[in-house]
């Protein structure tokens, strides 16, 4: 979002936040009311009728509280409130980039405070996660030399993974804690930007091509994932328990991750082409990447 809205040079807007905004919800909203209908017409006839309408309300519209389904949504929630912060460096470029740091530090400005509603999730720790993430946007397009790294970085991205994995499986995360989530940023940023060295942004390598194809369908994975591990996990219970569960896991792990990325391509690419086809009608867009994230 940053490396896309922003000047190289001067970190000047290059969008109107009415195009900004037409934009995230083009990208965002119609695959995800696709994705909620599908997940409670699934649902409603795999359970005999059951339905939680109000979750699933909730989940379409980001509603910032309550239960919601498909539940891994709930980060949606803070996805479309940081586009809101976001948008006041996009109106007021001058003070609106100030804006969205004090923004980004108010979890740790107001840790020693017991927040309760709407306070709590508009100085959510997540707002660190955000701005780690739109920080290291900001340094790509000021400074790039400082992403270029050898192909030895590949061991440390598996590193930082095996890392975060075992850390994880021994502490208590929460994204209500500033300590989890500065941990949890800091390795998310570690891969991000080892990343971006080994392949930069916008240099084309068929040796990372289907890395490059998994993030364009990562929002599709994100929202249909669950949906195949349920299916699939109730399947091999009935069907394939003479196999080994590490067979049965990287089976299952294999198939969500074909499933989202078949939807992607058959559905959710189509559903954003029908519509930025009709939206070029009444205005002059950017050329953009598609990916959300």
């Amino acid at each position: 979002m940053v490396f896309i809205s922003l000047d190289a040079k001067s970190l000047a807007p290059k969008v109107s936040v009415k195009l900004f905004f037409l934009r995230r919800i083009e990208r965002i909203v119609p695959f995800l009311w696709f994705c909620v209908a599908a997940y409670a017409a699934l649902r409603f006839f795999a359970r005999d009728g059951e339905a939680d309408w109000w979750a699933y309300i909730r989940a379409a519209f980001f509603f910032p509280y309550g239960t919601i389904n498909p539940t891994q949504a709930w980060t949606l929630r803070y996805e479309m409130l940081f586009y809101t912060i976001f948008a006041f460096w996009i109106a007021f470029p001058l003070v609106g980039r100030y804006f969205v740091v004090l923004w980004v530090a108010s979890p740790m400005i107001l840790s020693v405070l017991s927040l309760s509603a709407p306070a709590d999730f508009l100085f959510t720790p997540i707002n660190i996660l955000f701005g780690l993430g739109a920080a290291i946007g900001i340094i790509y397009k000021l400074r790039p030399w400082v992403f270029r790294n050898s192909n030895l970085s590949v061991a440390i991205i598996a590193l930082a993974f095996c890392g975060a994995n075992f850390l994880y499986s021994i502490i208590s995360y929460s994204h209500y804690l500033i300590s989890t989530v500065v941990y949890s940023c800091s390795l998310s940023a570690l891969i991000i930007v080892i990343a971006v060295g080994v392949c930069p942004i916008g240099v084309p390598s068929l040796k990372f091509r289907f890395l490059a194809f998994l993030g364009d369908a990562s929002y599709s994975i994100y929202l249909t994932h669950g949906i195949f591990l349920s299916a699939l996990a109730g399947i091999s219970s009935h069907y394939l328990r003479q196999f080994p569960l590490p067979a049965i896991y990287t089976l299952i792990l294999a198939a969500a991750l074909a499933g989202g990325a078949l939807i992607h391509v058959y559905i959710e690419r189509p559903i954003i082409a029908v519509l930025r086809n009709v939206s070029k009608r009444s205005w002059k867009l950017d050329a953009v990447g598609t990916n959300p994230h």
